[in-house]
């Protein structure tokens, strides 16, 4: 079935055990991550024919980025606690993205590797983030235990 994307939840992960997470205010949309597999050429003089023979050998991770309507008072964007100071001290920590409606969820480890302020003079304060996942994603469908 197919289902609006409005109610994804853009999660981070405070460190401790067991860790607890709490969610990024105010997340307009997310974008990512942008996963892809590593391709080798594996063509030899001895391949039949004069097609390439490739091999995908490592998957990267990719990234995800997500603009957000900044909020100076949520612990999630403030420069002492959120994704700013994160983002200056090259912090890794976990995070979920969990669909609406009990369709599933993705975990894991990233950087703060962008953290871009759109300070428009006749809108919204905005910052977009990017995450540099590190590792594997754990997929699933369904909902988090």
């Amino acid at each position: 079935m197919i289902r609006s994307a409005k109610g994804t939840l853009q999660k981070i992960g405070d460190g401790a055990s067991p860790e607890v997470f709490a969610t990024i205010g105010q997340v307009r949309s997310v974008a990512g991550p942008t996963t892809s597999a590593t391709v080798q050429d594996v063509t030899t003089h001895s391949t039949a024919g004069n097609w390439m023979e490739k091999l995908a050998t490592l998957i990267d991770p990719g990234s995800l980025s997500f603009p957000i309507n900044y909020d100076p008072d949520d612990a999630t964007h403030a420069f002492a606690t959120g994704l700013w100071t994160d983002f200056i001290n090259l912090v890794e920590r976990n995070f979920q993205t969990v669909f609406p409606a009990a369709m599933g969820y993705m975990t894991y480890s990233a950087y703060v590797t962008n953290h871009a302020f759109d300070i428009p003079v006749d809108n919204v304060l905005q910052a977009t983030i990017e995450l540099t996942v590190n590792g594997a994603i754990t997929a699933a469908n369904g909902t988090l235990a």
